[in-house]
């Protein structure tokens, strides 16, 4: 009797070091977290002109595959407060971005006349971020590391491919990861806004970002960086109808639905959700 020979499962390879998972594990990072509060997620599916209920944090869309060690980075807390890395859109983006700022935030932008706002505002606007940049299935992203990444030897690139290890094609990375090549991911735009937006206002609260934790960073990037933090709050402290709570969609694809009713409250206004930690 012939025994048909098995073939071995296909690798999965880390979207950031490129190293595959037949040489180390290879782990799903959520990027909208996949403990989000459904609060949280309801003023997100708001935001952004969405049927209540139907975000799935589980899509593809929404997870990067990394090492092991890289995704517990991502994910990692120190004191309740975010210790790992998150995603800053590369420079082509940033028009895109700005445009969102002006949009849900309600403020005209001019980069170098920016300032934090003491409290950002909402517009309450509804409209689905991916009309900002449409027909675009893949985005590039650079590595930002907060502090405590400063001993991390988990960022490494490889160029080997799949099979036998090859020891000479992996590059090590040291703090702050300046050098790291851009990412490419398949994670939307306003998918990484909410991760970094959430550790970043996890760390500063609605301050201007420590200058220290972001020191290697140059001028123009760390305005962007307040402007994600700033677009996430727009989301998380907009006003979602009763009926929409309660999963009526109604003015669906409504691109602005107003604060008419004054007993819509912000689900978000002190904390992001429970799955952040409180701004000091």
């Amino acid at each position: 009797m012939l025994v048909k020979k098995q073939e071995p499962p296909d690798e999965v390879e880390c979207a950031v070091t490129h190293v595959f998972s037949g040489h180390s594990p290879v782990e799903d990072a959520h990027v909208v977290p996949a403990e989000v509060s459904q609060d949280e997620l309801a003023a997100l599916e708001w935001s952004w002109d969405l049927i209540r209920g139907t975000f799935d944090v589980n899509a593809r869309e929404n997870v990067i595959p990394v090492t092991a060690e890289l995704r517990s980075w991502f994910d990692l807390h120190e004191d309740s407060k975010p210790a790992g890395w998150l995603l800053l859109p590369a420079e082509y983006a940033r028009e895109a971005i700005k445009a969102m700022y002006e949009q849900y935030v309600g403020e005209d932008f001019t980069e170098n006349e920016y300032r934090a706002k003491a409290v950002p505002g909402t517009r309450d606007w509804r409209q689905d971020p991916s009309t900002f940049y449409p027909d675009r299935t893949e985005f590039q992203y650079r590595l930002v590391p907060l502090p405590s990444m400063s001993h991390c030897l988990s960022v490494r690139y490889y160029t080997g491919g799949p099979g036998p290890f090859k020891l000479d094609q992996l590059q090590l990375f040291v703090y702050p990861f300046g050098a790291f090549p851009t990412l490419t991911l398949r994670i939307p735009l306003h998918h990484a806004i909410v991760n970094s937006g959430q550790k970043l206002f996890a760390l500063c609260g609605d301050a201007p970002l420590c200058l220290r934790t972001f020191s290697f960073l140059r001028a123009h990037e760390l305005v962007m960086l307040c402007v994600i933090r700033d677009i996430y709050l727009a989301w998380v402290r907009s006003y979602p109808s009763a009926g929409f709570r309660h999963g009526e969609n109604t003015s669906l694809h409504h691109p602005h639905t107003p604060m008419e009713d004054l007993g819509h409250q912000s689900f978000i206004h002190g904390t992001p959700s429970a799955t952040a930690a409180t701004a000091p």
